[in-house]
């Protein structure tokens, strides 16, 4: 609403928009509040198609940038004006989006984004049946004859030729492709990510109109040359296709093709040659330099790239004057661009030096860089001020970063497997009044020998650091013992099999770390062998009690519950596995509850409790009504679930895996009027359910029950819950390792 009435600056504007019929307009339906609508209405056409179509994804998901506007230009969302770019077009509309707070980038990517309940409420709204997202084989059989656009969310049988002739996009298409030559005015088609697809049908040829095919992490081998019929595709994806091996010969016929991805596909060693036919191609995530198969780093020159643009297999180019005919320098629209090596070789400092990219470079990544330090267009912070994310990884000969902290628009930094680094800042000496001003996002992974964040770290003298750090990853750096000081904007840290992780609980009593932590709102630990205790203090956690949501300890075999947990009054998810010295909740953390001699947690708006491999732990508290998930992994001593379970009425999913004293389920589970999954494996001692369970089975939507002798015999057929479970819409019920979802008229 404010972004709507930014542009209104004379009072008779601001008094027709309070005037407007709009407020007494009564919705369809409560959820769509009439500022919303407001503001969808006063959209120029363009983007109300653009908004619209973002109904077709699920609530809370993350949605790639660059695939959402390449799905809106397949399907000529996007207006073309002469002269200039459909992709910045594109972009343009994407960032109005999120000028008007239509759409907002996740936090942990900017490379991503979402769109708010609220929101999606109002662009489901607007689509009605045109988007759907399916999430069982009864829906997809029922499937609207208005539907334009789905999305599945289920894995089991179905054929596509059941789909409405009009669909012009299925995303998450699973294995087969029976009836897919129906679908003649598909746009844009995605095949489900490991989806065991080893071979593309040739049917896939007669989808005149496809212009976006994405294969990523298919087992796909080779593409059949009929896929290069496909005359008005414009984007291919294949990134992740692990087991791939060659593209088409025909490929360098697609003269539409403007985006190929082929990032990952280990397998695929050479190129076709005579790719710069494509005269539309403005993405190539993989250009694989042999001058065996013709393919020269100088046939680059032939290309008008923009996008992104990966080049590969560098150690094969000569020397720095073969690679300066790649003219990366004058490449003002690459605003993407990978750097490879697959070997040491003495001239990798020259060829780097002779590739220097243009000035608007956003992104950098080097790989398996094999100098020993990197070249002076890298070294020298002015000469790539345009950057926004850079990724440095395997260049183990460089003993020294390149003074990232001076790069005024760097959002996100990854540096991985760099074993010669022992600081992140060589210097904190200079004019700068705040080192990386405008990081985001900072990955560190498998940095052997990194020790601190800059040398002596004496943190009175150091200029401030990470004034708007929002994301923080810290894997495998075993020496690092220290955490940047005072980081008020961090929003997620997550900390892996690294020493400053054991520390966190000192750094947190001794130099109160999480008190400046305002923000946090996702803490996760992992394999941190020594941390025992966490938010021990209760000052420590005040600060985080209104801002903590989502807490996971994992692999830290000496931890146990801290008292001061129950301060967390905001947690919604708590995960902790492999704590092998929890025994139970602290008394100090538990709450009389009243009747019940068993207490409840203490954590009022939790609603994922997930407790796997802590061997010790015997029984659960009393959880919060909110309670939507309760899963219970591999706890070998565990005797008794929560008995206030009849109480949960949001629980929508159980799931009980090798628990083997486990003998009964709580009684009064017919409360759980939510439940809607339920899953039960290597649980031998249960031989039955209780009666209040009994009387949910009929209502739910999926049942799994594997290596529980005497649960398996009352639900199969024949036995004494037969009749209550054969109407569920996917079950399982085997007691072999080996089974399938099957559908109730299976």
């Amino acid at each position: 609403m404010g972004s709507l009435m930014q542009s209104k600056i004379e009072e008779s504007q601001w008094q027709a928009v309070l005037d407007n019929e709009i407020w007494d307009i009564p919705r369809a339906t409560d959820k769509i509040r009439p500022e919303l609508w407001l503001s969808y209405v006063n959209l120029p056409s363009e983007v109300k198609k653009c908004f619209a179509f973002c109904a077709l994804f699920p609530k809370d998901s993350f949605i790639k940038v660059d695939m959402l506007v390449q799905f809106w230009i397949a399907h000529g969302f996007i207006p073309s004006q002469t002269g200039k770019d459909i992709e910045v077009e594109g972009h343009e509309i994407f960032s109005e989006l999120i000028w008007r707070s239509l759409l907002q980038y996740a936090s942990y990517d900017c490379g991503h984004c979402k769109m708010h309940d609220l929101i999606h409420d109002l662009a489901q709204f607007v689509t009605g049946d045109e988007c759907s997202t399916l999430a069982e084989r009864n829906e997809f059989m029922k499937i609207s004859k208005r539907t334009r656009h789905f999305e599945l969310n289920f894995d089991i049988g179905y054929n596509m030729g059941d789909c409405p002739p009009s669909v012009r996009t299925a995303l998450n298409v699973q294995t087969n492709f029976i009836g897919l030559s129906k679908l003649k005015l598909v746009r844009v088609l995605k095949i489900r990510y490991e989806a065991n697809v080893d071979e593309l049908s040739t049917s896939i040829q007669y989808l005149h109109h496809l212009r976006y095919l994405n294969l990523f992490g298919t087992k796909i081998k080779e593409l059949p040359e009929s896929i290069c019929m496909l005359i008005n595709l414009q984007t291919l994806n294949l990134n992740h296709c692990y087991y791939l091996t060659k593209l088409p010969m025909s490929i360098v016929y697609m003269n539409s093709l403007r985006h190929l991805y082929i990032s990952r596909c280990p397998e695929l060693k050479i190129m076709r040659s005579g790719l710069s036919r494509l005269r539309c191609l403005k993405t190539l995530t993989k250009y694989i330099v042999s001058e065996k198969a013709g393919n020269k780093i100088g046939e680059l020159k032939h290309w008008n790239l923009d996008g992104e643009l990966g080049l590969y297999d560098l150690h094969e180019v000569k020397n720095a004057d073969e690679a300066k005919e790649a003219n990366m320098s004058s490449r003002q629209n690459i605003n993407s661009l990978s750097l490879s090596w697959g070997a040491s070789v003495a001239n990798a400092e020259q060829v780097l030096e002779a590739l220097k990219p243009h000035a608007a470079l956003k992104v950098l990544s080097l790989h398996d860089y094999p100098g020993t330090q990197f070249s002076m267009w890298i070294r020298d912070g002015q000469q790539l001020q345009n950057l926004v994310r850079i990724r440095l990884e395997g260049c183990q000969g460089c003993q020294q970063l390149p003074p990232l902290e001076q790069l005024l628009y760097l959002e996100e930094l990854t540096i991985r497997r760099m074993d010669s680094i022992k600081y992140i800042i060589n210097s904190t000496t200079g004019d700068a009044l705040s080192l990386f001003p405008a990081l985001r996002f900072l990955k560190l992974r498998e940095m052997a020998n990194l020790e601190g964040w800059y040398p002596g770290e004496d943190r009175e003298t150091a200029p401030p650091m990470f004034p708007c750090l929002a994301n923080l990853r810290i894997t495998r750096c075993p020496k690092l013992t220290t955490m940047p000081p005072q980081i008020p904007t961090l929003i997620d840290l997550s900390i892996t099999e690294s020493y400053c992780g054991t520390q966190i609980a000192h750094m947190s009593k001794e130099k109160g770390f999480f008190k400046h932590l305002k923000s946090l709102a996702a803490l996760s630990l992992e394999r941190c062998d020594e941390l025992t205790l966490l938010l021990e203090d209760k000052e420590e956690t005040r600060p985080l009690s209104s801002s903590l949501h989502y807490l996971d300890i994992d692999d830290c075999h000496q931890f146990s519950l801290s008292a001061a947990l129950h301060n967390l009054t905001s947690l919604e998810t708590l995960s902790m596995g492999h704590c092998e010295e929890l025994l139970s909740w602290p008394d100090e953390m538990l709450r009389d509850s009243g009747a019940s001699s068993q207490r409840d947690c203490g954590l009022p708006f939790l609603e994922d409790l997930s407790v796997s491999a802590c061997d010790a732990l015997i029984e659960l508290p009393k959880c919060p009504t909110s309670l939507k998930s309760l899963s219970v992994f591999n706890c070998p001593s565990i005797k008794s679930l929560c008995s206030n379970m009849g109480h949960l009425t949001s629980l929508f999913k159980l799931a009980l895996f090798k628990c083997p004293v486990l003998e009964s389920l709580p009684e009064g589970m017919q409360g759980l009027t939510s439940l809607e999954e339920l899953s039960i494996e290597d649980c031998p001692a249960l031989k039955s359910f209780p009666e209040g369970l009994q009387q949910r089975l009929p209502t739910l939507k999926r049942l799994e029950i594997s290596g529980c002798p005497k649960l398996e015999r009352r639900c199969g057929p024949g036995g004494e819950y037969f009749h209550l479970v054969s109407s569920i819409s996917e079950r399982s019920i085997e007691s072999s390792p080996r089974r399938t979802l099957l559908a109730p008229c299976l």
